[in-house]
């Protein structure tokens, strides 16, 4: 009786069935296209005279941005001792990432987009 008050189980579909069976899980996009005509992240943007002072460049894509400002910590040994997602600001840095001592890592995406202007083309 009980098992009649019960919905019929469902039939499991076999792999490579379904809506995302096109997509494999895990799956990377083919990003060199992207790369070679500049669109989405990897599109070049100018960057502030503040950001371009740590970064060294002008104009760089996101990917660029963000490889250049860590590089930039590691080179002049900023990350924090006490907290590990600490970066220490030193003079150039404040000046991008706002008056502070120290930012969480985590943050440097959101002062970084401030930075940053879309290349006319």
């Amino acid at each position: 009786e009980l098992e009649a008050m019960l919905p019929p189980p469902k039939e499991k579909k076999a792999r490579g069935e379904g809506a995302a069976a096109g997509a494999k899980k895990g799956a990377k996009r083919d990003t060199s296209k992207m790369k070679e005509e500049g669109r989405g992240i990897y599109r070049p943007l100018e960057l502030s005279k503040e950001l371009g002072a740590v970064c060294g460049e002008k104009v760089l894509s996101r990917p660029e941005i963000v490889k250049a400002v860590w590089g930039y910590i590691k080179k002049n040994n900023l990350q924090s001792k006490k907290i590990p997602r600490g970066v220490v600001c030193d003079a150039k840095m404040k000046k991008v990432f706002g008056n502070v001592d120290v930012i969480d890592s985590f943050q440097l995406a959101k002062h970084i987009s401030n930075h940053v202007t879309p290349v006319a083309k």
